[in-house]
C-alpha cells in the first residue's frame, strides 16, 4: 500500500538502524568475536554471519526489551540505563546514516518532525547533539515519556497531541516490527527501512506502508532533489 502522501503532516523517526547505523556497529563487534572460527573454517564470512545472528535476533529481543515494560518497571529500567550512560557517554557511539543529515534538514522545511525511540532521554540527547540533528527536530519522545513505549501507539499519540494533529496525520519511519506496530495501533501510516535491524518480510507482516532500502530513500517520497543530499 503506497503512502498517502497528501495525507501526511509531521513526520517521526526512529534512531537506531534509521538515522543511526547502528546494526553495522554490533555487526562489526560480533564480527570480532566470531573471528576464531575462521581459524577453523577459512572460507566462513564472519561479517555475513554476523549480520544474520544481529537480524535473527531482532524479534526476540524486542520481546525481551517490551518485558519491563509489560511489568511496570520501564521508568526504573531506564533510570538505571541513564545514570549508567552518564557515568560513560564518552563511550557511547553513533554512526549516522549516509545523506541522513542532508534529508533531515531538507524535509524539515517542508515538515515538522519528531524523534520516536525507544532510547532512554540521556542517550537520545547524546545522538541528536553529536550528530547535529537537534535543531531540526520540534518533539522528543524517548523511552519513558510516555507510560508505554512502542510497539504500543501511545508515543505516537503523544506526538500527535503535541503537534495539534491526529495520530493518521503522521508518518513513522523505522526499521523494526516495534516503529511499525506502534504506527499501525495509533492509525499512523508508516515507512519500514532496510537499513537497520529488521527483515523485509517482517516488516511487510507488520504493515509497513512502503519499505525502502535505506532512509535517504525518502527523498524521491517527498520530492528533494537528489543533487540536496550531496
Amino acid at each position: 500500500m503506497p503512502i498517502d502522501v497528501a495525507k501526511v503532516q509531521a513526520i517521526c523517526f526512529d534512531i537506531d538502524g534509521t538515522l543511526s547505523e547502528t546494526d553495522d556497529l554490533f555487526v562489526d563487534r560480533l564480527a570480532r568475536i566470531l573471528l576464531p572460527i575462521k581459524l577453523v573454517f577459512f572460507k566462513f564470512d564472519t561479517k555475513k554471519a554476523a549480520r544474520r545472528i544481529i537480524m535473527g535476533m531482532e524479534s526476540p529481543g524486542n520481546w525481551i526489551y517490551s518485558i519491563p515494560d509489560r511489568l511496570g518497571i520501564d521508568d526504573e529500567i531506564a533510570s538505571l540505563t541513564n545514570k549508567i550512560c552518564y557515568r560513560m557517554n564518552h563511550k557511547l557511539k553513533f554512526i549516522v546514516g549516509k545523506h541522513i543529515e542532508e534529508l533531515v534538514r531538507n524535509i524539515s522545511q517542508k515538515y515538522p518532525l519528531a524523534i520516536v525511540t525507544v532510547r532512554g532521554e540521556w542517550e537520545t540527547n547524546i545522538f541528536l547533539e553529536s550528530a547535529g540533528l537537534r535543531k531540526y527536530f520540534t518533539i522528543i519522545v524517548h523511552g519513558t515519556t510516555c507510560e508505554h513505549t512502542k510497539p504500543y501507539p501511545d508515543p505516537l499519540i503523544f506526538a500527535a497531541e503535541q503537534f495539534h494533529l491526529r495520530p493518521d496525520q503522521l508518518l513513522m519511519v523505522g526499521d523494526t516490527t516495534v516503529d511499525i506496530e506502534s504506527a499501525k495501533r495509533a492509525g499512523a501510516q508508516s515507512i519500514g527501512v532496510l537499513s537497520g535491524f529488521g527483515e523485509e518480510r517482517e516488516l511487510r507482516r507488520s504493515g509497513a506502508d512502503l519499505i525502502l532500502e535505506a532512509t535517504a530513500e525518502m527523498s524521491t517520497l517527498f520530492n528533494i532533489n537528489p543533487e540536496e543530499l550531496g
